[in-house]
């Protein structure tokens, strides 16, 4: 079987004294080349930005409402191999088999003459961030049946971007942005939810992150928190090689020495990255848009640690969300000639 090469064999590790102790600070391996500019799917021309601080630090389309996924199948039949990790083996929340479907638009932010693209939501489905053509939005509720307010604009501090993908916390309060240039991740925050977000950036949980990718020559791309805030999925991008990682948060989050999944799953070659919008509550299921097929995959694990396997294409999306109880989709889809947001259910 042909595997991308895994870039970051070896890569850095760098925290500050002020966070931790640890002294050994082995070599990053170098990537060849430098990656170009990606924009985040679907996620706008433009960006729509203010705010005067500087972030400083280290340096598809679908096809209608037609709902129900693809296809499952093993990859080349190898199943669920080399699951390392630990624990035992129990069914992930998110059903790999489920069919979704009786797709409902999400009113209060979908419009009929302008496209409307899902950009996180938290896991208790009372909060979500969209981008509106160029404009950022986001919209909170007090109750998952409820209806949301009315949508409060985001505007990012000057050098930061919506169109390389954003992560939410799961309280709300947090949305995690990328630098235009893909050499940072910070957040943003608001005191409560309904309030607007607002600067300064903070960079100071992503700053072995993004050293790290500074010093093996990558960009940054698609962040997503997990729900326990104990972990942070994020792409590198190289050249035209990229690689998802997830980063545990020991104090602050802090690169791991390799790529989570196996290449083939979750690595990218030939410029089409897989970019990830979400992470079901248990971290067994990983959804991402992948660029070489043109629409969301989702791959599932048996276990903490084991890599992930058995896809499923999510035909006729943009993006794929689910719940904490995974009894609840949400995605962007093409309708008569725009896109808007919807909410799905099992079939």
């Amino acid at each position: 079987m042909r595997h991308a090469v895994w870039f970051g064999l070896l890569l850095l590790t760098v925290v500050p004294a002020a966070c931790s102790g640890a002294d050994e600070r082995p070599t990053p391996v170098r990537v060849g080349g430098s990656s170009a500019g990606r924009s985040f799917a679907n996620a706008g021309q433009n960006e729509a930005s203010a705010g005067d601080a500087a972030y400083g630090g280290a340096s598809p389309s679908g096809g209608g409402s037609d709902a129900g996924v693809g296809n499952v199948a093993n990859l080349g039949g190898l199943g669920p191999v080399n699951t390392g990790g630990s624990g035992v083996a129990v069914p992930a929340q998110c059903d790999a088999a489920r069919a979704w479907g009786n797709p409902l638009p999400l009113t209060e932010v979908s419009t009929p003459g302008a496209d409307e693209t899902l950009l996180a939501l938290t896991h208790d489905e009372l909060t979500l961030v969209f981008s509106r053509d160029t404009a950022l939005l986001v919209a909170d509720r007090t109750s998952k049946t409820g209806e949301f307010s009315a949508p409060v604009a985001v505007s990012l501090p000057v050098g930061y971007t919506h169109q390389r993908g954003l992560g939410l916390s799961a309280d709300g309060l947090r949305l995690l942005v990328v630098s235009d240039t893909g050499d940072a991740l910070a957040d943003v925050r608001r005191s409560e939810r309904g309030a607007a977000f607002v600067g300064p950036v903070h960079l100071a949980d992503y700053s072995a992150v993004n050293t790290n990718a500074y010093m093996v020559g990558a960009q940054l791309s698609s962040p997503v928190l997990a729900q326990s805030d104990d972990a942070l999925y994020y792409v590198l991008l190289a050249g035209d090689e990229s690689s998802v990682y997830r980063a545990p948060r020991e104090g602050l989050f802090v690169p791991p020495p390799m790529p989570e999944g196996m290449a083939s799953t979750l690595g990218g070659t030939g410029g089409h990255a897989k970019l990830i919008h979400s992470v079901s509550a248990d971290e067994r299921s990983i959804f991402f848009f992948d660029e070489a097929k043109g629409h969301p995959v989702g791959l599932w694990r048996t276990r903490d640690g084991a890599p992930f396997y058995d896809p499923v294409d999510f035909m006729d999306r943009e993006n794929v969300f689910v719940n904490a109880d995974c009894d609840s989709l949400y995605a962007t889809h093409a309708t008569a000639g725009s896109l808007d947001i919807f909410s799905e259910t099992p079939e």
